[in-house]
């Protein structure tokens, strides 16, 4: 709820400037009106940032703070939707093996983790706290299996939350490769007991020439299939999941960045030009705030609407291929063929 870096009072502050008293005070405590204990009183600025923190000394360190965990829980949410779209996917082909030995044990790493980390986000904002715990050191103390100086929720729950979170690391590694192991050879088994009825109930014995030719089919099956690169796939998708999380989610930090640095250069250029030009005393400010304004404009279009702009896309293209798709994408489907009205003609004539 701003425009240009200047914060737009849509609802009324809920922070109340103690004024100077005649005198000339460089920094003043804004006290609030909203209920700060959360006992049912009036609430804080009811959608978007409070302008009362514009231009205030410490809205650096709110807006650093506030942006990070937005970024995180925006991220987190993302990469939660992508593992439903796995689900889906799943569902879609019948795939119950990758519903239980992937998917479920992927979401619940998610969520016993990185969910987890959300709801102690949301829960610091909501709940009045006399000593607010640090989450970073609240999250090292639990991933470490270390003892919680300042917990938020106890430490009971945190621990037990690991314990599932580490658990179903090999959840997702190892009962996939015996599934596909023991699939395969049923396959064989009845291919076996086929031939076996092929052959007049004599069990699997066949012609010279139709045996022959079974042993080649049976001998390209087991070609085909490999359990070692089956095993080496599936550690692959392990521990590129489980790391890749991890560094996804730092990933989407760069949200956190691209806004800060978008607010702060709006800021700069406002006060380094327009601020600069109304200064100016009158009627010089006549001129003054013409040219300025010009020089501002030109300068948020070229650097905030262009490069700025430019540069927040490429940063979300990126995060939608990698840190998104690659919770559900394998581009392991079929070759994109684009339409065309010759090829579409040509098999209407045959």
């Amino acid at each position: 709820n701003d425009l240009f870096s200047l914060g737009l009072n849509l609802f009324g502050s809920r922070w109340q400037d103690p004024g100077t008293d005649g005198g000339h005070t460089e920094v003043r405590t804004f006290t609030p009106l909203f209920d700060t204990r959360n006992e049912g009183g009036t609430g804080p600025y009811p959608f978007g940032i409070d302008p009362a923190w514009h231009g205030a000394q410490n809205q650096l360190v709110f807006m650093n703070s506030l942006k990070m965990k937005l970024s995180v829980i925006v991220g987190v949410a993302q990469m939660i939707l992508g593992l439903l779209l796995r689900f889906s996917n799943a569902l879609y082909f019948h795939n119950l093996t990758d519903i239980v030995c992937e998917c479920i044990p992927m979401m619940v790493f998610m969520l016993c983790f990185f969910g987890w980390m959300d709801y102690l986000i949301l829960y610091k904002w909501v709940t009045a706290l006399e000593q607010p715990p640090s989450i970073i050191n609240s999250m090292i103390a639990m991933a470490m299996w270390q003892e919680d100086t300042n917990p938020m929720l106890g430490e009971t729950l945190p621990r037990l939350l690991m314990v599932i979170t580490i658990l179903s690391v090999p959840l997702i590694l190892i009962p996939k490769p015996i599934i596909v192991l023991m699939r395969h050879r049923a396959e064989m088994q009845e291919k076996l007991r086929a031939a076996g009825r092929h052959s007049g109930g004599l069990g699997p014995t066949l012609p010279l020439g139709d045996e022959e030719c079974f042993m080649d089919d049976e001998v390209e099956a087991e070609e085909e299939f490999d359990m070692s690169e089956v095993v080496i796939h599936q550690v692959i998708e392990t521990i590129e999941y489980v790391l890749g999380t991890i560094s996804h989610t730092a990933s989407y930090l760069r949200l956190w960045a691209l806004s800060l640095a978008h607010q702060q250069l709006a800021a700069v250029f406002f006060s380094m030009t327009l601020v600069s030009g109304m200064e100016a005393s009158f009627p010089l400010n006549i001129i003054t705030i013409y040219l300025t304004f010009a020089l501002w404009f030109a300068i948020t279009v070229a650097v905030l609407l262009g490069m700025d702009s430019l540069e927040c896309f490429l940063h979300t293209l990126r995060l939608h291929w990698v840190e998104f798709q690659s919770k559900f994408y394998k581009a392991d489907g079929y070759a994109f063929v684009p339409f065309c009205h010759k090829d579409v003609l040509t098999r209407e004539d045959e």
